[in-house]
């Protein structure tokens, strides 16, 4: 997969990865600096040992998607790349051309600050970044105490088929591990918690070394517990049970556009079908119409749900953006909890489907859309 869908899947693994910058002269003319601007950042770069024509992309995470938000071309091995920005936000930052690995690695920016990156070849995992940002400087730390399997993971390109899969769960696990073992001893903030759940979920997708989770949760202080972030990791270290076909499905509660609350139940006597969605899905996008279409035929012996994966803010920008009708509403339990990770939605290819019902029951749930695939699996109940 040579695209940013190769990036954007494995994002959950690269995205514990960041790079410093210091414009540096390189036996050319020292460049003035440019001011930045209020309401703006700007990442200068100075790179050595790599050809020019190389092209820097900037990117931001929406959801399940990327947003290219700035390019530039490597001249005399610099890069400039500047956007706006009112609070202090991690970008991704990837590198196109001979040699470079698809990858992804975390920049953090904030408004009128100058971030610096400096570094040379071509395994951009390991550049440097300086700036004046906290969480940039903690990005550093990880970075450094995870240095040798970021290293591994940069050199993947190198690699084909079953070679190149087996180096990429081996850097993983090795990555988890070290990232694991700094967690037991880094401060434990709101950062580190990120970083809890970030590495748990690398660790998922792997062999799933033996690693004490629930001893590095202990960790945190009984407020940390209790709050989001907390609530969350405590999920994943102590995880429900998945819900399976013929399981009375949990009657949650969810909230629509406007906060007013909903449960399954107030849908009896009728079938439901839940769509778990996410933004920058295109299959997600494509089911919609064949979704209304269900609605409209079947009238009330049917309801249809939408679901989003994403955060409350995302979906509710998505919503309004799409014009998306019908019932959307969003998951109020912790994310460990969710109904997308208890039934699987979350690890799985999006959209996701679940029929409840009018018992309450999970009738059928599936993976992903094709043309006509929603009235097949509707006909035998309805």
């Amino acid at each position: 997969m040579n695209n940013f869908e190769y990036m954007r899947r494995f994002l959950p693994c690269v995205t514990a990865f960041f790079v410093t910058m210091g414009v540096v002269s390189c036996g050319t003319k020292p460049v003035a600096e440019v001011p930045v601007e209020k309401g703006t950042f700007r990442i200068e770069g100075q790179i050595s040992e790599v050809p020019d024509s190389a092209v820097v992309y900037l990117l931001r995470s929406e959801g399940r998607s990327l947003e290219k938000v700035a390019t530039d071309t490597l001249i005399d091995g610099r890069f400039t790349l500047s956007d706006t920005i009112t609070r202090p936000t991690c970008y991704l930052l990837c590198c196109r051309g001979e040699r470079f690995p698809e990858w992804l690695k975390n920049v953090w920016v904030d408004d009128g600050v100058r971030v610096k990156i400096t570094g040379e070849g071509h395994c951009f995992g390991l550049w440097s970044v300086d700036s004046a940002i906290e969480e940039q400087a903690k990005e550093n730390r990880y970075t450094e105490a995870e240095r040798e399997a970021i290293l591994q993971l940069m050199q993947l390109d190198s690699l084909t088929g079953d070679e190149r899969m087996q180096a990429y769960m081996e850097g993983c696990e090795q990555m988890v591990r070290q990232g694991y073992e700094y967690m037991m001893t880094a401060e434990v903030d709101d950062f580190w918690m990120d970083k809890f759940i970030s590495h748990h979920d690398i660790w998922r997708t792997t062999s799933r070394p033996e690693l004490d989770w629930e001893k590095l949760a202990a960790r945190m202080s009984e407020e940390q517990r209790a709050g989001e972030k907390g609530l969350h990791i405590e999920s994943l270290v102590h995880p429900m049970k998945k819900i399976e076909v013929g399981d009375k499905m949990p009657d949650v509660t969810l909230v629509d556009m406007e906060g007013a609350k909903h449960t399954f139940a107030e849908l009896t006597r009728r079938y439901v079908l839940v769509d778990f969605w996410g933004t920058g899905c295109h299959a997600c996008a494509s089911a919609v119409p064949e979704l209304e279409t269900a609605a409209e035929k079947y009238g009330s012996r049917l309801a249809v749900v939408g679901i989003s994966v994403d955060s409350r803010e995302l979906w509710q920008k998505t919503v309004k953006a799409r014009n998306l009708q019908g019932r959307q509403w969003w998951d109020t339990t912790p994310v460990g909890k969710s109904l997308a990770v208890r039934c699987g939605a979350a690890d799985s290819g999006l959209p996701f489907f679940v029929l409840i019902a009018p018992t309450g029951k999970v009738a059928d749930m599936w993976e992903g859309y094709r043309e006509g695939i929603i009235s097949e699996k509707l006909s035998p109940y309805l």
